[in-house]
């Protein structure tokens, strides 16, 4: 075979080579899924699965006061704090008379009480000045699961807890919000709902 024949030859093969390449379809290129994406997504759904809601209760903070108030007649509220022993969730709550300061539990789903205790007030703190001093006004405060809300729109995280506290003749709720790095309290003007001060641990 010539030379001329051999041209003519590779350019058949690489006419037909062309030919077979058109007809193939280009692979399409796989995308994989955004690894930081999902963790996120899973961590959100954790978070909603494991968030604090006060409407999951059968007991609510009117109910729990009530108990208290039935308990200790006529003694004022000083302090409630709403925590966890393991897996249940108790309102503790702490109050005075003139004389006697007092102490009870409240479990938030069956209402049961305990750890009823009473101690007499120190001299110093007796004939109601303590008592005047630390009384929760609890007349139209918020409810706690709107101190939580509004807790949750300022730092996102997981809801530990709550408490009702006194300062500055100012009754407010203090929510301790726990993150992946850092714990927060956030406190929150009971009666208007303005945060007041949020603190991190």
């Amino acid at each position: 075979m010539n030379k001329w024949q051999l041209s003519i030859a590779a350019t058949v093969a690489a006419l037909a080579l062309a030919g077979c390449n058109q007809g193939e379809e280009e692979p399409t290129p796989t995308t994989e899924p955004d690894m930081n994406e999902e963790q996120e997504q899973n961590t959100e759904a954790d978070n909603n699965q494991n968030q604090l809601n006060m409407n999951d209760f059968q007991v609510d903070l009117e109910a729990a006061i009530t108990e208290f108030e039935q308990a200790y007649p006529g003694a004022s509220i000083t302090t409630i704090d709403f925590d966890s022993d393991f897996s249940t969730w108790r309102y503790e709550i702490e109050g005075m008379d003139d004389e006697t300061e007092y102490e009870l539990h409240v479990d938030a789903d069956t209402g049961d009480r305990s750890n009823e205790k009473e101690e007499a007030l120190d001299s110093k703190d007796a004939g109601g000045t303590e008592r005047a001093e630390e009384e929760l006004d609890l007349d139209g405060i918020l409810d706690a699961q709107e101190a939580i809300d509004i807790a949750l729109a300022e730092t996102e995280g997981i809801v530990d807890g709550w408490k009702l506290d006194r300062e500055n003749d100012m009754t407010y709720y203090e929510v301790t919000i726990e993150t992946d790095n850092e714990d927060y309290e956030i406190k929150i003007d009971a009666s208007s709902g303005d945060i007041i001060e949020t603190e991190q641990d």
